[in-house]
């Protein structure tokens, strides 16, 4: 059973990133990729939605969002120095701290980090906003990988268009991280070697002024980025702006 769904894709690159993980209480460890509720924030910033305003507008309900690792990457622990603040107001006695934090790099020699983002909607209004500010390119907020020290663009390659959404039996190249289901099944290609790793995630942020996280997953994806062979018992998308043929996606949704 397949069905079309809207589909826009775009390239959100910066030279560094840091994707603080949800479940320390440090900002030193990092995923390798935008969780979804920094590509969510991400994508309210774009499109002009106040701090706080959007958790439930743009939830996993709402907003269906898949990311593809397209360079390949490396992570590097570096001490950051911090001033201590009060309110508007710096200590002046040289108080400070050192904090080491966890960084996502592009590998030797790529000297840019680029992820692909997949947005679609079952919401004809919403949707019709994001065409609307992706199309003219005119953003409210600048873009960033994580965090405001990391500073990012986005790309002229916005693709707008329609997709193929289906639910498949057989296995398939999986080019997005996927959610890890207790019915999947992967398959091991010698002539593919990849390198799959497994994390925690959330999915979505409590309304303000809860501002916490929920629905925790666990995601499978692979490091850098390559697609992989698997069967999934939820439904895929196909990726229509890869170099390779029926490389497939999925979005970071609960799957019925």
């Amino acid at each position: 059973m397949s069905k079309e769904i809207p589909l826009m894709a775009f390239t959100i690159a910066g030279p560094m990133a840091h994707f603080r993980k949800f479940y320390t209480n440090t900002s030193a460890l990092t995923y390798p990729f935008p969780p979804r509720t920094t590509l969510m924030g991400l994508v309210a910033g774009l499109l002009g939605r106040k701090k706080d305003s959007y958790y439930e507008s743009l939830s996993s309900e709402r907003l269906w969002i898949g990311v593809r690792i397209c360079t390949p990457i490396r992570i590097r622990t570096y001490t950051v120095n911090y001033l201590f603040t009060k309110g508007n107001t710096l200590y002046d006695k040289g108080m400070g701290t050192q904090i080491p934090m966890g960084w996502v790099l592009p590998r030797e020699p790529f000297r840019v980090l680029r992820y692909r983002v997949y947005l679609s909607t079952p919401d004809t209004e919403l949707w019709r906003e994001i065409i609307n500010v992706f199309s003219s390119k005119k953003f409210c907020w600048p873009p960033y990988l994580g965090i405001s020290e990391a500073a990012a663009w986005i790309e002229p390659d916005i693709w707008i268009g329609k997709t193929t959404y289906r639910q498949k039996d057989d296995y398939l190249l999986v080019g997005t991280p996927i959610i890890l289901h207790s019915q999947m099944e992967l398959r091991l290609d010698d002539n593919r070697p990849v390198k799959l790793l497994l994390d925690k995630f959330t999915l979505d942020i409590l309304p303000h002024p809860y501002r916490s996280t929920e629905k925790t997953v666990e995601i499978l994806y692979e490091k850098d980025g390559k697609p992989f062979w698997v069967r999934l018992p939820y439904p895929v998308f196909l990726l229509p702006d890869t170099k390779e043929e029926n490389i497939f996606g999925t979005f970071f949704t609960e799957h019925p």
